[in-house]
């Protein structure tokens, strides 16, 4: 199993219990980066590359997603390129690691043009908090037929810039 996906669950079952033993937390921010003073929650535009994990060669033009990244640990993903009607948001859970770095792990159901469920995909990444205040992250993305059955094992790369409302 993925280390850093077992430190993404014991962390998320080891603080849901400390909160339900009435134990004050402490967040899962780092210091404040400048100038926006907002670490890692927010709303991120980013470019998604799925690669070839054996050579490392971009199976597809890269592609835009929109993500949030909330307070205590949840995070939603929303695709560009799909009909909605075909992909459900991903959804997710982030913790902090070590310093400037993250790990993440969010699921997406997709379905087919009828309605019937066309499977899943289980992201996992290790996401790094630049000081320019971007994000990059690389992991491993894995597709689930509708029946559950593990169907490939692809590779990912993003780059991410925090959306302001500006651009």
């Amino acid at each position: 199993m993925n280390q850093t996906f077992l430190k993404l669950t014991v962390g998320t079952a080891l603080t849901l219990l400390m909160i339900a033993g009435g134990i004050q937390t402490v967040s899962a921010q780092e210091p404040p980066v400048e100038p926006r003073g907002f670490g890692i929650v927010g709303t991120w535009d980013v470019e998604v590359t799925l690669l070839n994990c054996t050579t490392g060669v971009p199976l597809f033009p890269p592609g835009r997603s929109l993500t949030s990244y909330a307070q205590g640990g949840t995070y939603i993903e929303e695709a560009s390129g799909t009909p909605p009607s075909m992909r459900y948001p991903g959804l997710g859970v982030w913790m902090h690691v070590r310093a400037r770095t993250y790990a993440l792990a969010f699921k997406v159901f997709q379905y087919n043009a009828d309605g019937t469920s066309n499977g899943k995909i289980v992201v996992v990444t290790e996401v790094e908090h630049n000081l320019d205040d971007t994000l990059t992250s690389s992991g491993s993305v894995r597709l689930f037929s509708a029946a559950g059955d593990l169907t490939a094992t692809l590779c990912v790369s993003t780059t991410g810039t925090r959306f302001t409302g500006l651009q």
